[in-house]
């Protein structure tokens, strides 16, 4: 089972199940980008880069919170054939950033400084897929630390003396000591984690094993160390980022549930990545397995967000007819509710969401050439009409394949920040 079956969302995640493989071929779309077909699509079509490539969908206001700008940093995540010194040097173009490279899963973290630099990427053999990296987020609590009372481990420990002694509790999560905890006296050396704020107190260890943190963060991990701290006071604590992007979280779960580097024997994240898979195990989901098929058990958080899902068969509003077109005209619109083509969402004033749409068919960056044989797209409108130049605000369009031509991962995400005054529906 995936790693986040159980995780619904902060996010709205509009989760279809669609049991037709008989998806019509998306040709406008795909035919419009079929020179670089590695790159999403969506990243092209957010990007002012390349003027004919990035061009059909007009420029967006600044209440969509994905829209890249030329002097921002454009974080992807790449999928790999294969890596070899060959590789390295190929991705270390001027502008790029390297900020992970896992080599166990084939995939790559970085970051570039222009949106051009998509289409010289898209020209390296070793590189399958260009995707952006959609970020992720912890399932922070807001409470005081009743961790003992409420799990009532106070009352088992008391009576068995147990204090956490000869264990080591790995912990993924944004940081440890890159914000709030962290002050002129924290020092990490050899990789042990010293003199940080919390540790001062005695409220974490005076030793901590750091495997990787960010340079800023949250410091959500010192908050769960302390929770693990008050039930265990004698456990050990190891840490490693899972915020360095998608493959370094995997990766971070690997290290740590290793004899010999985190020696963990017991591992737990806060964390879920917006383009985790929830139909197939990913790389994430694998180095989880991974980690329990060698005997250290590994505790995912379910999240803080409720229920705020939708979770349906996909209902085509129009089934006699069929449209091509991009952008779309409404006929093979999901019908949400008794024919309604469109969703309602009320956002006050600041408010933001980001909604996450994944189906029933494989990922090609997880089965590499058994992608997806169904496209669908998800669109934000200021108005319930089908989007256009003059009514879009965000929207989710990469590529999948059709029947018998799989392509593409079986998922759209979009960022959608309602930036005025006042309340509003889109």
């Amino acid at each position: 089972m995936p790693r986040i079956s159980a995780i619904y969302g902060l996010f709205a995640l509009l989760w279809l199940t669609v049991m037709s493989l008989s998806a019509v071929a998306d040709n406008a779309k795909s035919a419009r980008f079929s020179s670089t077909d590695k790159i999403s699509l969506t990243l092209l079509e957010h990007t002012q880069a390349s003027p004919g490539k990035a061009q059909s969908l007009p420029n967006l206001s600044s209440n969509n919170t994905v829209q890249l700008q030329a002097k921002s940093a454009i974080e992807l995540d790449l999928v790999l054939n294969q890596i070899n010194p060959d590789t390295l040097k190929k991705l270390a173009l001027k502008g790029v950033t390297i900020h992970h490279i896992s080599s166990e899963y084939l995939r790559a973290d970085i970051s570039i400084d222009q949106p051009d630099l998509l289409f010289q990427l898209a020209k390296i053999p070793e590189i399958r897929a260009i995707r952006q990296n959609y970020g992720a987020i912890t399932q922070a609590g807001s409470v005081e630390s009743l961790a003992g009372q409420a799990l009532q481990s106070d009352r088992i420990s008391g009576q068995l003396d147990l204090d956490g002694s000869g264990q080591t509790v790995g912990i993924l999560s944004d940081s440890i000591a890159a914000g709030p905890n962290r002050d002129g006296d924290t020092l990490v050396n050899n990789r042990i984690l010293t003199g940080s704020p919390s540790q001062d107190t005695n409220d974490l260890p005076a030793k901590i094993t750091l495997l990787a943190d960010r340079g800023f963060g949250s410091d959500e991990g010192a908050g769960m160390a302390e929770l693990v701290h008050d039930i265990a006071p004698e456990a050990n604590i190891a840490f490693h980022t899972a915020f360095l992007g998608f493959s370094s979280f995997a990766d971070g779960i690997t290290r740590l549930c290793r004899p010999g580097d985190g020696k963990s024997t017991v591992v737990v994240d806060d964390v879920i990545y917006f383009a985790e898979a929830m139909y197939q195990n990913d790389i994430i989901a694998d180095a989880a397995a991974n980690c329990v098929k060698s005997g250290i058990p590994y505790l995912s958080s379910a999240g803080n967000q409720g229920n705020a899902a939708f979770h349906s068969y996909y209902v085509d509003v129009d089934p006699d007819h069929d449209n091509q077109n991009f952008l779309p005209t409404g006929e093979d619109f999901h019908a949400w509710h008794d024919q309604d083509r469109y969703l309602d969402i009320k956002m006050g004033p600041g408010a933001s969401f980001t909604a996450v749409l994944q189906w029933n068919q494989p990922f090609d960056s997880i089965s590499r050439g058994a992608g997806a044989q169904i496209d669908l797209d998800i669109y934000v409108t200021p108005t319930p009409n089908p989007p256009s130049i003059g009514n879009l605000n965000a929207f989710g369009v990469n590529i999948q394949g059709d029947t018998g031509q799989p392509a593409g991962d079986a998922l759209e995400v979009i960022q959608f920040s309602n930036n005025s005054l006042q309340s509003r529906t889109v």
